[in-house]
């Protein structure tokens, strides 16, 4: 194993979004320096080994980044075949909430949270069966150092900030961390309900839901509303084409309007949003993306 020593800089590591990605950012997190072994205010908790808790770090090998965990007195990770370790490192914090997500169709989730502020650039861990080791993402695979050893494993699980996306029942209020869209300078706030017994995801204004469906248009006193206090993003999309991460709300998924971002509710290959009594269909129209 090759050991590193050298001097770090404070850095904020933030997520370059994808093409195409329309972020709304919540999640705040930072990079603070530390050394032989020690932890930091809020540092993430990236696996475990044997009852032992590994932390994420990172530092430098050679000019580029990588992220590891902290094993006895260094920072450990991986690339090109070997092991690195450095008594000298950032651990990761998070004032908040955090979780690791399951990687859909080989796809990197919005909101993956960053080891350098490159793209590409989130942080995986890879799980042996019997320890978890967190990594750094190289293409579809995660790396990390796994018993002292260089190991690349297919990518499953990356990390992203929040909890998991609720629907929180309402009778008119918005529930701390509800889940918006803003159109012509109103919040909007994402909601579903039923209509003929079926979950349609809508829009609260007022204290009504408002929701489309079957033709028509309809307003729901008795509603959820969606809550997360991650981060989220809206992609494009038409035709009810399949785009992973995208939230399901018990009958469809959540969709808006790609002009006047209105919420609405995706069934088969349009969105329908609620407008003036009315049930509005679009081909074309944005998903929401919550990992």
């Amino acid at each position: 194993m090759t050991t590193l020593i050298f001097s770090f800089v404070f850095l904020s590591s933030i997520q370059t979004p994808d093409p195409g990605l329309l972020f709304q950012t919540v999640v705040k997190h930072q990079w603070i320096d530390a050394s032989s072994g020690g932890t930091v205010s809020g540092h993430v908790k990236g696996g475990d080994e044997a009852g032992r808790i590994l932390y994420v770090c990172r530092f430098k090998i050679g000019t580029t980044m990588h992220s590891g965990y902290i094993k006895g007195k260094n920072c450990v990770a991986a690339s090109s075949g070997k092991s690195f370790s450095s008594p000298r490192y950032q651990g990761l914090s998070i004032l908040g909430s955090y979780r690791w997500a399951n990687v859909q169709k080989s796809t990197v989730p919005p909101g993956t949270i960053s080891y350098a502020p490159v793209r590409g650039s989130g942080i995986c861990r890879i799980d042996t069966g019997t320890a978890r080791y967190p990594g750094m993402i190289k293409g579809t695979y995660c790396v990390a150092n796994v018993s002292g050893k260089f190991r690349q494993s297919k990518l499953s699980s990356v990390l992203v900030g929040g909890k998991r996306p609720q629907w929180v029942s309402s009778t008119g209020s918005i529930p701390p961390g509800a889940v918006k869209s803003t159109s012509a300078g109103k919040n909007l706030y994402i909601c579903r309900g039923k209509v003929g017994g079926n979950w349609v995801s809508g829009f609260v204004e007022g204290t009504y839901c408002h929701l489309a469906s079957m033709g028509t248009g309809t307003k729901v006193r008795q509603f959820q509303v969606l809550t997360y206090d991650g981060d989220i993003s809206w992609k494009s999309s038409s035709s009810g084409n399949d785009v992973a991460y995208s939230v399901h709300n018990g009958g469809g998924k959540v969709c808006r309007t790609s002009d006047s971002k209105i919420p609405g509710n995706l069934t088969g290959i349009h969105c329908s949003i609620y407008r003036s009594g009315n049930e509005h269909k679009y081909s074309a129209y944005e998903v929401l993306l919550i990992p």
